[in-house]
């Protein structure tokens, strides 16, 4: 049976239903580790566990293959706490209205996430981490519009507002940002919008898995030919039906 620590962080976000329990380190038999971060590990769906008295499994876990036939599950298991999803709705109700008031048309809400923060961290970036260029932004802000219209709102969250603010392009489209400080009420905003932009990163990912809308995501992370280009696979990492743009 599955269970999670009493002090899990998540368990303050999200609606879990696992039972929580005060786990020592000594009773923990054996840990299963991942492979490597971005790639799916067959191992993780057969784990021999039979007769331990606890086992941990350590990793990332960041693959749509691990749960693709449990998929609604795993949403109702990260269903937000009803002030964070009372909050997110609230923020996301006040623009589209605004919005709404100069057209009559309904208002797709697109979330943008844009991860900086670390990932311009030199030894990061030596490692294969980058930051999307803003000639990426523009051509999934393009893509999303030509996908659904002229009528689109998009909500920016970000670890770099004040760079957004000057860099996010706005001609001709309607842009707010999310100056929350909460990450936990910026992923309820993104994953409440009906189609997400990604840049890097697993905050930006989750987002838009549980947002299962239209998603667009930077298809030039890694860097090529770094360290974690050879730790991530595409496939096992990005859902097929999402689109990868690059910023050329």
């Amino acid at each position: 049976m599955p269970v999670i620590p009493v002090d899990f962080k998540l368990a303050k976000i999200f609606e879990l239903t696992a039972p929580s329990i005060t786990l020592k380190e000594n009773s923990i038999k054996i840990v299963h580790y991942e492979k490597d971060p971005c790639r799916f590990d067959p191992r993780f769906l057969n784990l021999n566990i039979t007769g331990l008295s606890a086992s941990r499994i350590w990793g990332y876990l960041q693959s749509w293959k691990y749960f693709q036939n449990e998929t609604d599950e795993i949403r109702k298991q990260f269903t937000f706490r009803k002030h964070i999803k009372m909050a997110a709705e609230n923020f996301i109700e006040r623009r589209a209205y605004n919005l709404s008031l100069l057209t009559s048309a309904k208002i797709t809400t697109i979330g943008i996430h844009i991860r900086r923060g670390d990932m311009t961290l030199k030894y990061l970036s030596d490692f294969g981490y980058v930051t999307v260029p803003v000639s990426y932004m523009k051509n999934a802000m393009d893509r999303m519009t030509s996908l659904y219209g002229e009528n689109v709102l998009f909500i920016v969250a970000s670890d770099d507002i004040p760079w957004c603010e000057k860099n996010v392009p706005n001609k001709n489209v309607n842009v707010v940002f999310s100056k929350a400080k909460d990450p936990a009420l910026d992923l309820a905003i993104l994953s409440s919008c009906d189609h997400v932009i990604i840049s890097t990163g697993s905050f930006g990912w989750w987002a838009a898995w549980l947002a299962n809308g239209t998603t667009i995501y930077y298809k030039d992370w890694p860097r090529k030919n770094s360290t974690l280009a050879r730790q991530v696979s595409h496939e096992d990492y990005f859902p097929p039906y999402w689109i990868g743009l690059s910023g050329k």
